[in-house]
């Protein structure tokens, strides 16, 4: 089994009591968020959990690692697969009533199974909505800044559409290895993002990535529309790559 140990938060003058109080709200909201999930291939599940001596969570160990190992040497088909598997374990958590946001999608958060599947895993920035809510900067803000949405670097907000474009980020990772915003700082991405005088998507100069198939560049910038509402749904991308990923079957 893997054992992971809930880091402690710096809370700039916050005396130890309230540090304590806040680790253990951010844990117990894990813990409540994790096991409310069902089981599912592309999900790491939750075994168990300890107080003492430590925060903790108790998943299966994976010994085949975080996604961002096995980038080298995949072929595109592999890389699709990949890409569905992780979509299809999103879709489950967004179709949850109430709806479940992952939250910090990125390839080390993905683990990879022996038979080479991924699985979602980390839900420490993952939150429930509920009745329309978005979880907004009045909780925990946190993320990784290249594969962080707009409205989330910005305002600090974060829904299922600002999955999907986290998504849209991951997938370009896994197409071609390289990360978005490529040769810039969190810094300097989040000036780009929040200056409306420049282009805002990821890549800007998509002639240097010949590889990459007009539908998985097409599905890209849809993920990454700037207007949330324009974004697909994480079950109409398991579908357009569960289509694409037929179509090169059949070739």
């Amino acid at each position: 089994v893997a054992v992971k140990v809930l880091r402690s938060v710096w809370l700039g003058n916050r005396n130890e009591a309230d540090a304590n109080e806040r680790k253990l709200r951010r844990f117990k909201q894990e813990v409540i968020t994790w096991l409310g999930l069902p089981k599912h291939p592309n999900i790491v599940p939750l075994i168990g959990w300890t107080l003492t001596p430590d925060l903790s969570f108790i998943s299966p160990w994976y010994k085949q690692g975080n996604l961002y190992r096995h980038l080298k040497n995949l072929s595109d088909t592999q890389r699709i697969q990949i890409l569905l598997g992780i979509a299809k374990g999103l879709e489950c958590l967004h179709s949850r009533n109430p709806p479940v946001v992952h939250g910090d999608l990125k390839p080390e958060n993905i683990l990879m199974s022996d038979c080479g599947e991924p699985l979602l895993a980390d839900f420490g920035l993952s939150t429930i909505l509920g009745e329309e809510r978005m979880y907004t900067s009045s909780h925990r803000v946190g993320g990784s800044v290249p594969w962080m949405s707009p409205e989330q670097m910005i305002e600090g907000s974060r829904s299922c559409q600002s999955d999907v474009y986290s998504f849209g980020s991951l997938a370009f990772t896994v197409m071609t290895g390289e990360l978005p915003h490529a040769g810039l700082t969190d810094g300097q991405i989040t000036l780009k993002v929040c200056n409306s005088n420049v282009p805002k998507d990821p890549v800007q100069d998509w002639s240097i990535y010949p590889r990459l198939q007009e539908p998985i560049k097409d599905l890209l910038q849809d993920c990454w529309s700037r207007s949330p509402d324009a974004r697909p749904s994480m079950s109409a991308v398991v579908r357009r790559l569960t289509t694409l990923t037929e179509s090169r079957g059949s070739m």
